[in-house]
């Protein structure tokens, strides 16, 4: 997952972000 996600934040920063923010809510929600 790791790999992935260094791939997705090479390629578009703006979606890393996004998924980084979606994390944080998921882990609220939990």
């Amino acid at each position: 997952m790791v790999e992935v996600e260094k791939n997705i934040r090479r390629n578009l920063p703006e979606l890393g972000d996004y998924l980084r923010v979606v994390r944080i809510l998921a882990d609220l929600l939990i």
